[in-house]
């Protein structure tokens, strides 16, 4: 998958989540996310928007060599595997 430009930052698609991981339980996965928090990025922030530039339907993307997870407001660092 190719990397694409989002607000300046540059990411790439890695994977969609399997079915083993979509079905675990929320508090099973909170513990393993940590909050990407920077107030100027959040307020451009757009998934939807960020999804058409992607070009892909990949629930987790590489950004600055760490992998994240994108939600509505800003994304979530993903720090062991889910």
């Amino acid at each position: 998958m190719e990397s694409f430009s989002y607000n300046g930052e540059w990411f790439k698609p890695f994977r969609k989540f399997t079915k083993s991981e979509r079905e675990q339980p929320l508090s099973a996965v909170e513990g393993k996310l940590t909050r990407y928090s920077d107030e100027e990025f959040e307020n451009q922030w757009n998934m939807a928007d960020f999804y058409r530039k992607s070009h892909s339907d990949a629930d987790l993307f590489w950004w600055h060599g760490r992998l994240i997870l994108p939600s509505w407001d800003t994304f979530f660092f993903v720090n062991q595997w889910l």
